[in-house]
């Protein structure tokens, strides 16, 4: 509802536990996740992405993420892929006003392996600032 504490939202809107590259997320409007609990719960704030010790290979098309706020990590976007593998594709998705405390306001992937990354992304024409996006192991 507007003008309501963000602190009543979810911590995230989506969380994804190892699904298939046949997993596509089409004209979503993701908004409004809060990601400031305890653990993992204090990042992804959009959408978590869990593909630690496994894999997790989802694709957004057509995808608004706008207003997630994260207290340590991917204000609308954390990919776990320690020890496992991610291969987003990201379509034609848009990031706007999302917040990290930390890392990656946009996404923030996180990879011992180094296998986690992004394998297609086709932004809509608008200049992004190069912090947008932040890849750490």
């Amino acid at each position: 509802e507007a003008g309501q504490s963000p602190s009543l939202n979810a911590y995230q809107v989506m969380y994804l536990d190892h699904i298939s590259d046949l997993t596509i997320i089409d004209g979503v409007i993701i908004t409004g996740g809060y990601a400031k609990g305890p653990n993992n719960l204090n990042k992804g704030a959009g959408i978590f992405i869990d593909a630690s010790s496994g894999t997790c290979s989802p694709k957004f098309k057509n995808c608004l993420f706008v207003g997630n706020l994260s207290d340590l990590d991917g204000g609308a976007m954390y990919v776990n892929a320690d020890n496992g593998t991610s291969n987003l594709e990201l379509d034609h998705v848009e990031f706007r006003n999302n917040t990290s405390y930390a890392n990656g306001g946009a996404i923030k992937i996180r990879s011992r392996l180094n296998e986690g990354t992004i394998v297609s992304l086709q932004l809509p024409l608008k200049k992004a600032s190069p912090s947008a996006l932040k890849k750490a192991s």
